[in-house]
């Protein structure tokens, strides 16, 4: 009825060696060696030669118990590493593997006077305790950079990175959970795993706080996602606006540009021999500038 937790490797072979980073009672009753070696025969009898890769399988059942593993993630700070963790359930005892300090405080809150089941379900328990908070945190922050993007008065080039880095903080915590989904899912229903019915209803319960999480952090998705592309849309709008300046810009100067064409042919015309011909050009101009101008004005483009 005692955790390990051990510093694991997954880069290094079965055969490398692990170093005891926690001791609590009960090691002596099953003695290090032999952890070491029923671990290591129960990896590479259901894994491979080389430790699973966190989430690629992340429920195997064993002779004697089941051995999960998954990524962990720290949703308070999505931006730490994320850190591998194998549980492996045998007969009485539930056996840690994990490089992650949070996971080794987590661990620390369990009770060693319970049994090896108990201890699972109050793991997983631990495990999600303050998730709640630090989704909550991520959705203020979505908002409080929803209000900076569409209150501006100017394009920041650097808001759709931040955009981008809360998506893909989102998504990872989106991951996260559908691999822990996977996991209390399967110990809540499939009975070749456990036929202990309490154990199963607990684990059903900690199935649906996973689901609730997963949905809150779908929401998220899809607001950073409505948030983008609101922030796409006044951009457009920018742009679209500074379209319409340079379009009623080149409006005003072509006719300009047409009668500047016109009088500069080499040809000889009536006007040249006019002694007003010069103010006429001037007079004719500055009723067309003047003219375009009101008409785009009435038509409101600026």
């Amino acid at each position: 009825m005692s955790i390990y937790i051990i510093d694991f490797n997954i880069e290094l072979t079965i055969g490398c060696k692990m170093r005891i980073i926690k001791e609590v009672k009960g090691m002596e009753e099953w003695g290090m060696e032999r952890i070491l070696t029923d671990i290591q025969a129960n990896l590479e009898k259901y894994m491979g030669k080389k430790p699973p890769q966190a989430g690629a399988n992340t429920c195997v059942k064993t002779e004697d118990g089941c051995l999960l593993s998954f990524k962990y993630c720290n949703v308070a700070h999505v931006s730490d590493k994320e850190s591998a963790v194998y549980l492996l359930l045998k007969e009485n005892r539930l056996i840690l593997f994990t490089e992650s300090k949070v996971i080794d405080a987590c661990a620390e809150e369990i009770s060693e006077n319970i049994g090896a089941k108990e201890q699972l379900e109050a793991f997983f328990r631990r495990l999600t305790v303050g998730d709640i908070l630090a989704l909550e945190h991520m959705e203020d922050r979505i908002t409080k950079l929803e209000d900076t993007l569409l209150c501006g008065t100017r394009i920041r080039p650097q808001s759709m990175n931040k955009i981008l880095i809360l998506r893909h903080e989102i998504l990872k915590i989106k991951r996260y959970y559908e691999e822990l989904i996977t996991i209390t899912d399967t110990l809540s229903e499939d009975r070749l795993y456990f036929s202990d019915e309490a154990f199963c209803r607990a684990f059903a319960a900690i199935d649906r706080h996973m689901d609730r999480l997963l949905a809150y952090a779908e929401h998220l998705r899809e607001y950073i996602t409505q948030v983008r592309e609101a922030y796409q849309a006044q951009i457009d709008i920018e742009q679209n606006n500074i379209m319409r300046i340079f379009t009623v810009i080149t409006t005003v100067f072509f006719p300009l540009t047409l009668i500047a064409g016109w009088y500069g042919m080499n040809l000889k015309m009536p006007e040249f021999a006019w002694d007003y011909g010069y103010l006429f050009v001037i007079v004719l101009s500055l009723l067309v500038c003047v003219g375009t101008v009101i008409y785009f004005k009435r038509k409101k483009w600026f």
